[in-house]
């Protein structure tokens, strides 16, 4: 028979990881199930006083425990932080810490998750040191992954320097890294929106809430094909007389000998999709689904253009013509990897890209660039800046360049000039900010030497992105003494002193050798704590690195999933109880504790 204690400790997991209020046992329906299968111990426990009351007592004795572990890792702790605002218009700060368990293992933890005062670089930085001081990290800390804002730096320097008054202000910056994600996810949004993407988001989310539909549409007007198009969604889903109106072309289109749809769609499929202001990525989503029901589209609106009643057509300003769907043709492939490595389960991605690490940044940054490259060429003013892949690429992949080239300035050659001028300044947007991007990378060589100390590529694959391999190497002596010679954040190392046996494993690990032969490079952790008997003092430093997030993923889900829990409370629920609730899911889910016998 299960006890009282037990039998809480299940209905708390199940109200936290079922998103239920805490309230959820008081309903008529399980007050009447749950005293039929433990009539002696289910009195009074379950209402929503005491399942906070149990919360509150459990939540200290769990937090103690993942405290535990974390003093026992194999690498550095590394955090990772994103902020939101709550539905009632609150700043939250969520913080994860990230490292490698002794069995090398990735592993996660949300660590806190509450209302943020101020959101400057020092009200950030001063969050973030209350934070490792009562997790007890101040020696434990190794970098810090943000979600790239403007006060970036100067957090970095007010945090670091706390931790030790040592610390120069490029050792900060160069331990703050950005999440790429982030990065990719505002490329797309200024080579859709343009480089007053927010101002746009804004406006466009203000007259939305306002009902002002006709400044509304003149506001997505000026921004080309994709305004006019989500100008015409919109009017699509405006009635169910629209839609069904637009449903009824299918079989029309199939009948019209325009090469429409190959196979039937279901009811779903059929739907367009109207994007969110606010999000880019269901922008990019529309006008996938617009590209695939481009027939269907033109059928539509070569039959509601014979409608009688002028209030019953689309909009002139709002029908597509050839030339915007020319340039949608030409923006879905450029956005199409921005889409795929800023999505939370990039699935679709190639397998070299996508799995989060820090060493796939660089990797990522040529899928993108590899579809910007023909276009940037066409345009011939694009400049190429130092981090981008070397322009003397093999003769094979300079062929397939110029042809891709070529078949670019073809299709480039079939717009009009106004058409010509909104693809080149959408493409040249986005160029723009992803060179400002390389720009912050430049600031840490972290992302440099996660190559390095990737077995399957090293330094052979450096070159194409950072043009002083040499310096790249060089940095991680520097990184080394850092981090483990004068403690977590100890001074800088002094010139022409170094780690003699550090030195002389890593030539050896540089250097190709009989351990190259070994394969078994796809997990390059797992291949690190394999060889850490062959290269003692490197492999300490290439799991540190290796453990360094790529991104602000799990704080994002993190915030995400609190908004859910505060609209499923039946009763307002206090900042620290939502901590408590948030971070009990996410160390239920990583397994980090037990409950009720149950994890």
């Amino acid at each position: 028979m299960a006890t009282a204690q037990q039998l809480r400790d299940v209905l708390l997991a199940y109200t936290i990881q079922t998103n239920s209020d805490l309230g959820c046992f008081t309903d008529p329906n399980m007050k009447a199930l749950l005293p039929t299968l433990a009539p002696a111990t289910l009195r009074n426990i379950g209402d929503r006083t005491a399942m906070k009351a149990h919360l509150n007592e459990t939540f200290p004795a769990k937090k103690a425990l993942v405290k535990l572990q974390m003093q026992k890792t194999l690498t550095k702790i590394h955090l990772s932080y994103d902020l939101s605002t709550s539905p009632d218009d609150n700043a939250i700060l969520a913080v994860s810490a990230h490292f490698l368990d002794d069995n090398g293992i990735p592993q996660q933890r949300l660590i806190a998750l509450r209302q943020q005062y101020g959101t400057s670089g020092n009200d950030i930085a001063k969050a973030l040191r209350e934070v490792i001081t009562e997790w007890d990290l101040e020696s434990h800390i190794g970098c810090v992954m943000s979600d790239g804002a403007s006060n970036k730096d100067s957090s970095a320097e007010v945090l670091f320097q706390s931790l030790n008054p040592e610390y120069e202000k490029q050792d900060a910056i160069e331990r703050y890294l950005y999440c790429y994600r982030h990065a990719f996810s505002l490329i797309g949004r200024v080579a859709l929106y343009g480089e007053d993407f927010e101002a746009f988001e804004r406006a466009s989310q203000r007259l939305n809430c306002e009902g002002l539909s006709d400044d509304l549409l003149s506001l997505w007007r000026r921004r080309g094909p994709i305004g006019k198009l989500h100008n015409l969604v919109m009017w699509v889903r405006s009635s169910p007389q629209r839609k069904q109106l637009f449903n009824s072309t299918v079989p029309e289109a199939q009948d019209s000998g325009l090469d429409i749809l190959l196979a039937s769609v279901s009811t779903l499929e059929q739907q367009l999709v109207l994007n969110d202001s606010t999000r880019w990525r269901s922008t990019f989503l529309m006008i996938r689904r617009a590209l695939a029901q481009r027939d269907h589209i033109k059928v539509f609106i070569a039959k509601n253009a014979s409608e009688v009643e002028a209030t019953l057509q689309v909009p002139k300003e709002d029908r597509l013509d050839d030339q915007d769907w020319l340039v949608l043709d030409e923006l879905h492939p450029v956005l199409t990897p921005l889409y795929e490595l800023a999505s939370s389960a990039p699935a679709s991605v190639p397998s070299a890209y996508g799995n989060h690490a820090l060493w796939e940044t660089l990797t990522c940054i040529e899928y993108i660039h590899k579809g910007l490259r023909p276009w940037i060429k066409l345009f011939g003013h694009g400049t190429i800046h130092p981090c981008l892949p070397a322009s003397q690429p093999h003769p094979r992949q300079a062929i397939r360049d110029r042809q891709a080239a070529a078949q670019c300035a073809d299709r480039y050659s079939r717009l009009e000039a106004s058409s010509q001028a909104h693809l080149r300044v959408s493409i040249m947007n986005g160029w723009s900010k992803l060179n400002e991007y390389f720009e912050s990378l430049e600031k840490s060589p972290l992302y440099a030497a996660a190559v390095i100390l990737h077995p399957g590529l090293g330094t052979k694959c450096l070159p194409g992105f950072w043009a002083q391999t040499d310096t790249a190497v060089n940095d991680l002596h520097r990184y080394r003494h850092n981090w483990y010679q004068n403690g977590a954040t100890g001074p800088k190392l002094r010139a022409g002193s170094q780690s003699v046996p550090f030195s002389a494993e890593l030539e050896q690990y540089i250097r190709p050798g009989e351990w190259q032969s070994e394969g078994g490079f796809d997990n390059p952790i797992q291949w690190w704590m394999r060889n850490r008997g062959k290269f003692p003092t490197v492999s300490k430093l290439a799991l540190d690195i290796l453990a360094i997030p790529a991104n602000t993923v799990d704080c994002a889900r993190a915030l995400e999933a609190s908004k859910l829990t505060m609209a499923s409370q039946c009763e307002e629920m206090a900042p620290d109880t939502l901590e408590k609730v948030e971070c009990l899911r996410n160390w239920l889910y990583r397994s980090a504790v037990v409950m009720g016998g149950l994890n």
